[in-house]
């Protein structure tokens, strides 16, 4: 994993800024289909992480992301244009890691159940959640490593998979 943060640490620009890309290029527009775009609402105001769907009603992002009232917004190229393919999805239930600690981050992963925060993808599978790191996008960054939450992910997944609201 070092390498690769190393590796990636040496792409990434120094001067990008938020919504930029940084060391890469824009990708063909609806061809990342389980990318999603989150909006937290919580008691300081609005903001803004990313996250990717593992299940047509789970997606993945980091704990950090958790407030009050969540929306996740799918299909979207351009989150400042109102396209007909997205799908805003209110999150029905938040569930960080048991673990979290928002003092240090341990653990900063947390899946979300919608109805029907971004990952790093490595030869097309998801590798890691973004944990930190620099607002201005300059390295390092951290990731948390999604193969080491496996099995509470696919218990947590199972144990709402039957769960419904009324």
């Amino acid at each position: 994993m070092w390498p690769l943060l190393l590796l990636v640490a040496f792409l990434l620009s120094p001067r990008a800024r938020a919504g930029q890309i940084i060391g890469g290029r824009e990708a063909r527009p609806h061809s990342r289909p389980y990318m999603a775009y989150i909006q937290i609402r919580s008691p300081v105001g609005i903001k803004v992480c990313g996250g990717f769907l593992v299940r047509e009603d789970f997606v993945m992002t980091a704990a950090h992301c958790l407030g009050s009232q969540i929306n996740v917004i799918l299909g979207a190229h351009n989150i400042r244009t109102l396209e007909s393919t997205q799908q805003r999805i209110p999150v029905l239930r938040s569930i960080p890691h048991p673990g979290y600690s928002q003092q240090n981050k341990r653990n900063d992963i947390m899946l979300l159940q919608g109805d029907s925060g971004g990952p790093l993808v490595c030869s097309n599978v998801a590798q890691g959640v973004v944990s930190y790191g620099d607002r201005m996008g300059t390295p390092p960054a951290v990731f948390t490593r999604i193969s080491s939450f496996l099995p509470w992910i696919r218990r947590t997944m199972r144990r709402f998979q039957e769960w419904r609201p009324e």
